[in-house]
């Protein structure tokens, strides 16, 4: 399995990890304001705490409602669709869901960050698996809040409490972990979003560092 080496650093204040990574050379794209949906409320369409949001092939949003412990799916439009998951710790319950990804088949991942887990859910919210335990050994996370795959399936967690990243195979085997509490080059204060960029490298939110950490694939 690959590991990874620290490629670049970008200096940054964030929470949450948005990064577009591909941009034509072409013509720079601009954009102004389309529209908006949701509200602060616990009725179908409405949110508490918004984190973690996603697109589906279809165009559908993916939202994870926070402090509703659910996750909602809208149409292109932010017409509300359904909506998954409720309080506690059951296959398919929820508590604080924090960061949220899709893999090519539409496949639902979840970062239940209160649970120490990530869930997975197909297209339409049923339950499929999941994997990770409360601690701080392989494949155990500790309030995991970001999650990110590659073109291979795999699964990438931004294990915050553990001030690492863990990466996992596609049924939730666990399969390498890089970083540790620091301010050094390739560790981690909180890490907080992950994604993974068309060439392999793993762009790390490390939020209490107030920087964007990058890894390339090597020996």
């Amino acid at each position: 399995m690959k590991t990874f080496r620290v490629q670049a650093r970008v200096a940054a204040c964030v929470g949450a990890i948005v990064l577009l990574l591909q941009i034509s050379q072409a013509q720079a794209q601009t954009y102004s304001y389309a529209f908006q949906f949701g509200g602060l409320g616990r009725g179908d369409g409405q949110l508490y705490g918004t984190f973690g949001v996603a697109t589906a092939s279809s165009g559908n949003i993916i939202v994870t409602d926070y402090y509703n412990s659910r996750v909602q799916i809208f149409d292109s439009q932010g017409t509300f669709l359904l909506k998954f998951g409720s309080d506690g710790s059951g296959d398919g319950q929820l508590w604080v869901p924090a960061g949220v990804a899709l893999d090519a088949s539409d496949k639902i991942y979840v970062a239940d960050s209160g649970n120490h887990r990530v869930q997975v859910f197909d297209s339409q919210g049923t339950f499929l698996f999941k994997f990770g335990s409360y601690g701080s050994g392989d494949g155990q996370l500790y309030v995991p809040a970001g999650v990110a795959l590659d073109a291979t399936g795999n699964i990438y967690v931004a294990d915050s409490g553990n001030n690492r990243v863990q990466a996992f195979d596609s049924q939730g085997t666990f399969l390498l972990e890089f970083g540790s509490y620091g301010r050094g080059d390739g560790q981690f204060d909180g890490p907080f979003g992950v994604a993974v960029g068309a060439t392999g490298n793993i762009f790390v939110a490390d939020s209490g560092n107030n920087r964007i950490q990058v890894f390339a694939p090597g020996p």
